[in-house]
C-alpha cells in the first residue's frame, strides 16, 4: 500500500462525497415542484421533463402568462431555443413530438378525452392552437412534426384538448413552449 492509497485517497473520497451531497441538495432545495410553479415552470412527474408554463413572447407574473405569444418557423423556433435563457436556465430546448405527445392526462369530466394539464393549459381567445416539436420527418426533411390543441370555452372552460399530431412545413410559423431535462 502506498502513502496514496492508506492516506490521501481516503480522505479526498470523503470530500468528494460531501461536496457532491451539498451541491445534490441545493440544487434539490431550489426547485422543488411549488417554487418551479411559482417560477413559470411544471415538473412532469411521468417524464422528469420541466416545461415552461408560457409560451415564447409570453413572461410569467408569477400567477399568469401575459404579453404576446410569438409564433416561430420551425428552424426560428430551435435557434431561440438555444438562446434562450428563462428562470436562471440556460439548457431549454424544444421538446420532440413524443414528448409533446406524452403530456397528457385524462379528462376528470369525459375519460376519453386526453388533455394537457392544467399548469401547461392557458388558452387565450383562439379555439385552437399549435405547438412546433423539435422532430423532423424522416421521409420528408423540409417538414416537422406539430401537435394541435383545442379549448372549449363554452362546455369547460381552461380545458385544452389534444386533437392531433401531424407535421407540416417548416416555414410554416407556429407557437413555441420549451422544455429541459429537470437532472
Amino acid at each position: 500500500m502506498s502513502f496514496y492509497q492508506d492516506m490521501i485517497w481516503p480522505s479526498l473520497k470523503v470530500t468528494l462525497l460531501i461536496i457532491a451531497a451539498a451541491f445534490v441538495n441545493v440544487s434539490y432545495a431550489e426547485e422543488t415542484d411549488q417554487q418551479l410553479l411559482a417560477k413559470g415552470m411544471w415538473h412532469d412527474p411521468k417524464t422528469n421533463l420541466i416545461w415552461t408554463r408560457c409560451l415564447l413572447g409570453e413572461q410569467w407574473t408569477g400567477s399568469s402568462c401575459v404579453g404576446d405569444k410569438i409564433k416561430y418557423t420551425w428552424h426560428g423556433a430551435i435557434e431561440v431555443a438555444k438562446l434562450t435563457k428563462y428562470a436562471e436556465h440556460t439548457d431549454w430546448r424544444v421538446p420532440r413530438i413524443d414528448e409533446l405527445y406524452a403530456v397528457k392526462v385524462k379528462s376528470e369530466s369525459d375519460k376519453r378525452s386526453m388533455i394537457l394539464p392544467s399548469p401547461l393549459c392557458k388558452p387565450d381567445n383562439s379555439s385552437s392552437f399549435y405547438l412546433w416539436s423539435s422532430s423532423t420527418n424522416t421521409g420528408w426533411k423540409a417538414t416537422a412534426y406539430f401537435i394541435k390543441y383545442m379549448t372549449d370555452e363554452y362546455a369547460i372552460p381552461n380545458i385544452c384538448y389534444l386533437m392531433y399530431t401531424d407535421y407540416s412545413d417548416k416555414s410554416n410559423k407556429y407557437y413555441v413552449r420549451l422544455v429541459r431535462s429537470s437532472k
